[in-house]
């Protein structure tokens, strides 16, 4: 995925995902994304603005 935010910083970022079926229903749905990159996209101070 790639977008412009409303911060006009690009975006780029890849996602990953597991999932594990047992006899037809969903037992394990587990996703991921690199929260510091998005951070840095998204925030208008990056990384500083999340609180410590």
């Amino acid at each position: 995925m790639e977008r412009t935010t409303v911060t006009g910083r690009l975006f780029t970022q890849t996602y990953a995902g597991r999932l594990v079926a047992e006899n037809g229903k969903i037992k394990l749905l587990r996703e991921s994304l690199d929260l510091v990159r998005a951070a840095r996209a998204m925030l208008p101070n990056g990384v500083s603005d999340i609180p410590a």
